[in-house]
């Protein structure tokens, strides 16, 4: 007797949960938001994905991995495209983005509410660009701020973005401590 399940054909309607990663970590992962919804042979997703979706059955929970040449066609050395900046990151999300060449910002971070608006009365913090409404501050010069209060902020941000990972994910990890450091000295009596 046939499986009276349905199946997943061309121009079927899905809703989804995805994840796609490469060796640096998660570029795509839904399973922390809302599903992806999408229709199937629509280009949405990659013919190799869409493939490995064809007959599945509703409900069904798969994992494949799929060739870069496949996914995403032939590596062309043309496409490859350098970046000026370096991103701090926990668990695949972005904590902090040092940029490494002359610009207006030199760093930017993820702040609480309460820092995004009173460290903006510092000179030379201000909203990050494209990242503001996510409460992110940007430095215009590093001295904008003491070696120890970076400190303190970086380390905050850490912990605001690794509060937000999914709990599976983050299992037996540890978290920055917020201590101030310790100044060994020599006394003579």
């Amino acid at each position: 007797m046939a499986s009276s399940t349905p199946r997943v054909q061309p121009g079927s309607f899905l809703t989804l949960h995805y994840r796609l990663a490469g060796p640096g970590g998660d570029i795509i992962n839904t399973f922390a938001d809302k599903p992806a919804t999408l229709t199937l042979g629509t280009g949405e997703l990659s013919p190799a994905v869409e493939q490995r979706l064809l007959g599945l059955e509703e409900g069904a929970r798969a994992q494949f991995e799929i060739p870069a040449g496949e996914a995403f066609g032939e590596r062309n050395p043309e496409m490859v495209q350098w970046v000026d900046h370096l991103l701090f990151k926990v668990g695949g999300k972005m904590f902090a983005i040092m940029s490494l060449e002359p610009t207006d910002v030199v760093l930017s971070f993820k702040a609480t509410p309460e820092q995004f608006y009173e460290l903006q009365e510092q000179d030379g913090i201000i909203p990050a660009p494209y990242m503001a409404r996510a409460q992110w501050l940007a430095l215009q010069r590093f001295d904008a701020l003491r070696d120890d209060d970076l400190r303190d902020v970086l380390a905050i941000s850490h912990r605001l973005i690794f509060e937000k990972l999914p709990k599976e994910s983050i299992v037996g990890w540890a978290l920055p401590e917020l201590v101030p450091e310790m100044t060994v000295g020599e006394v003579t009596v």
